[in-house]
């Protein structure tokens, strides 16, 4: 892996950008953010359905302040890595993608506590992730998390999908986010409308995948025995606050849940943002030294 570093001495902020390679031969783009000194911890980030990993550049920040590194990658698929816009052959290929880097995040920071973060999509897979392996993790952190839409497809349209899906996996369809369902900041929509390295693409196979995924992670939620902080607002036109209260129910005595009244889907740039990052970062805090 070839890193380039920038420090921005006047921020206090480290930046490193470099590509790896997946299991399966994929070059993924991936970058970190770091204090320029006695760092805390290591936060790995898993971004949401059609972004990638430099639109959460300003959060990470916040938490290099708090002296946490982030360490992100743009998913196969999105951003500045290699694959099929909006398609991954399979779900397990995802999950793979975290694990190698979760290892390559002990191996490069093994004295520091470490927490896997996922937002939306992001959030299914780090959920789905934690149930599945046992992992060396401080703690895990999930934000508006597809366990289900908000609008979901009809089952008659999921039928179509299903069977679809299987003859024409890679087949794109409009993944129908709306910018203006993101958040009231206007700004952050224009932003994301004029971001050329946004795409609204998802594949059957992907949409099936993951939202099957979803349902699944609810059922097995008490499998995570680790702290687990869990956000999510309830004015999110994209994935379900209904459906995170019930997911919580069933979660271990460790989960700490926050709803934000009037929140939209990306919290960390909604207008409530500052009081997000508080408690976001009070929840940290309580886990690092």
């Amino acid at each position: 892996m070839l890193k380039r570093e920038l420090l921005r001495k006047e921020s206090g902020v480290s930046h490193s950008d470099y590509h790896w390679e997946s299991i399966d031969g994929k070059k993924l783009y991936a970058q970190t953010w770091s204090p320029l000194a006695d760092p805390r911890g290591v936060i790995n980030l898993i971004h949401g359905l059609g972004e990638h990993s430099s639109r959460y550049k300003n959060w990470a920040e916040k938490l290099v302040g708090e002296r946490i590194i982030v360490r992100s990658f743009d998913m196969r698929g999105h951003g500045r890595s290699e694959g099929k816009k909006g398609h991954s052959k399979r779900y397990s290929k995802l999950l793979q993608d975290i694990d190698a880097f979760i290892n390559q995040s002990m191996a490069e920071y093994p004295d520091l506590p470490q927490f896997l973060y996922g937002h939306s999509l992001g959030a299914n897979l780090v959920l789905n992730y934690a149930t599945k392996n046992i992992v060396n993790l401080k703690g895990v952190i999930v934000t508006s998390p597809w366990l289900k839409l908000t609008n979901p497809p009809s089952r008659i349209l999921l039928l179509i999908a299903d069977s679809l899906s299987n003859l024409f996996p890679a087949l794109l369809t409009n993944n129908t986010i709306k910018p203006e369902d993101l958040s009231r900041n206007l700004k952050v929509v224009h932003d994301y409308r004029t971001d050329n390295l946004v795409h609204d693409r998802i594949s059957l196979r992907l949409f099936k995948q993951v939202y099957y995924a979803g349902l699944s992670v609810s059922k097995n939620i008490y499998k995570i025995n680790l702290p687990l902080l869990v956000m999510h607002g309830t004015q999110d036109n994209v994935t379900s606050c209904k459906a995170t209260r019930e997911f919580v129910r069933n979660a271990s005595n460790r989960t700490t849940f926050i709803e934000w009244e009037g929140g939209y889907h990306e919290l960390h740039h909604d207008l409530d943002s500052e009081k997000v990052f508080e408690s976001l970062a009070t929840w940290l805090n309580m886990l690092v030294d």
